[in-house]
Formats: structure tokens, sequence, C-alpha cells
């Protein structure tokens, strides 16, 4: 993998001379502006959720960024399907509207093949998904799934969001 870090210019709206008297309201905007430069992170979780065969809501998680710039999302966890005899499927999605299935891009889908005998079979899932926000505007963001037989669930569920400022160069 590729690691890029990219640093922007921060622009604050004062500077201060040595012998200028500055007031409390100058120093508190350009610690705002810092602020607003910087990423933040908000998690949420679930615990176990049984899943049907429509789409439903696993996670909600809510973010009102202070600026425009993007939300990086990530949701992990195990899905697990009963009593396999036949091919059983499930999604897993990050999707911007509750309860409806994500853009492919934005959707893991996990497919258990039928074994003899039936079983359990559980795995660990990761879907990630990247999402414009504009600044003072609530986002919902959802952890979505469904499964094809409705007897899976999800379990130790979490839901990330890394809000990532727009930044001028």
């Amino acid at each position: 993998g590729i690691t890029v870090i990219a640093y922007a210019a921060v622009t604050v709206p004062n500077t201060f001379s040595s012998g200028t008297t500055i007031s409390s309201a100058q120093v508190n905007a350009n610690f705002t502006a810092l602020g607003n430069a910087m990423p933040a992170v908000k998690t949420a979780t679930a615990g176990s959720t049984a899943l049907t065969t429509s789409y439903s809501d696993i996670i909600t998680l809510s973010i009102t960024p202070v600026t425009d710039g993007y939300v990086y999302v990530q949701a992990n966890g195990y899905a697990c399907l009963y009593t396999v005899t036949t091919t059983k499927w499930l999604n897993i999605g990050i999707s911007e509207t509750s309860a409806v299935a994500p853009s492919s891009s934005n959707r893991t889908a996990y497919q258990i093949d039928g074994v003899i005998g039936g079983g359990n079979h559980c795995a660990p899932y990761s879907v990630n998904a990247v999402f414009p926000v504009t600044g003072g505007v609530l986002k919902n963001i959802y952890l979505v799934g469904n499964e094809s037989a409705a007897d899976g669930i999800l379990m130790d569920n979490r839901l990330t969001a890394l809000f990532i400022p727009s930044l001028q160069p």
C-alpha cells in the first residue's frame, strides 16, 4: 500500500506584532481557524443485529462538520450465517440513505455455499466509503445490511467517520 500525507496551509485571520494590544476575540478567531482545519473522528457501535431479506439500519452515525470537506467512513465487525445447507449471502454497506442499498462501491457482499449437514459460518467484514459534506449541515451515515434467508446476524459492529476539511492552499 501507499501512504500519502498531504499538508495544506492554514490561514489564520489575525497576526500579531510585539507590543501590539490584542483582543481575546482575535485570539479565539485564530484558534477557531486552526480547529476547523484539523481532522476529527467520531465512532458508533452496536452489538448483535439480526438481518432480514430487506435492507435495514445497523448503526446510524450523525455528524455536523464545521466546514466543507469529506468524511471517510469505515465499518467493521463479524458477519454470521446460521444453519447453512444451501448457498446463502448477505450484503453489508455504508449508505447516505436509511435502510437503502448502498452503491456497489460502498458495499461488501458475502456468499457462503451450503455444506453437507449444515453449519454456522462467521467471518470478519470491513467496508469503506467517502462522502462529501457541507459545513454546518447535518449528515447521517448508515451501516446497512440484508441477507438471503433471514437467519444471519452482524456482531460487534463499529462505524467510524473521519472528517477531513477542504483546505485551500
